[in-house]
């Protein structure tokens, strides 16, 4: 078929179904960047690369300066839009540190939504 005398065929008419986008984005779960630059294709893009790349957070504490609970809580805080997409939380401790109190609230915030399904708390003390 000639390309120059294809029919124009309407754009409410060409959408692709969503699972499709999902199949495309489950071969790049593993590939963040190409996540990051799908998000800023379109919200459809944005709400599945979201769901992959906050699927499983990872905070790790290592010196006493550190707060990664309170900096995740206030960006949820910020972006609530990210929180349903959060499954598993896994926080790392190498030293023994003061507690951090916004790490019982990240708890709950996330626990009250029941989108959590998975915590880990993992201690690399010396």
């Amino acid at each position: 078929m000639d390309l120059l005398n294809m029919p124009v065929i309407p754009a409410a008419k060409a959408q692709l179904s969503i699972d499709l986008f999902d199949i495309v984005m489950d071969q790049l779960e593993d590939d963040e960047k190409s996540l990051r630059n799908c998000a800023l294709v379109s919200p459809t893009f944005l709400f599945l690369a979201r769901k992959r790349l906050f699927r499983s957070i990872y905070l790790e504490y290592r010196t006493e300066t550190q707060i990664p609970c309170a900096r995740l809580m206030e960006f949820l805080t910020t972006c609530s839009e990210i929180t349903p997409h959060i499954r598993k939380l896994h926080v790392v401790i190498h030293n023994w540190l003061p507690f951090e109190p916004s790490f019982l609230l990240l708890l709950r915030h996330l626990a009250e939504n029941g989108f959590l399904k998975e915590f880990f708390l993992d201690s690399m003390l010396p």
